[in-house]
């Protein structure tokens, strides 16, 4: 389940890998695909996705 936290600047995500909040958008989170008619979003931010699955560091 993902963790969200809303502030002044807008909504921020944490990553599930370094536990890190980053603004909610397509720079810091890939997008996964739609469900039930739904945007859905990676659980890690893209530094993370990126060293985990590709080997490399954004």
């Amino acid at each position: 389940m993902s963790v969200y936290i809303y502030t002044e600047l807008g909504t921020e995500k944490m990553c599930s890998s370094c536990g890190e909040f980053y603004p909610f958008d397509e720079e810091f989170f890939n997008k996964n695909g739609i469900r039930n008619g739904r945007q859905q979003w990676t659980a890690k931010c893209k530094a993370c996705f990126a060293e985990l699955y590709r080997g490399a560091v954004i």
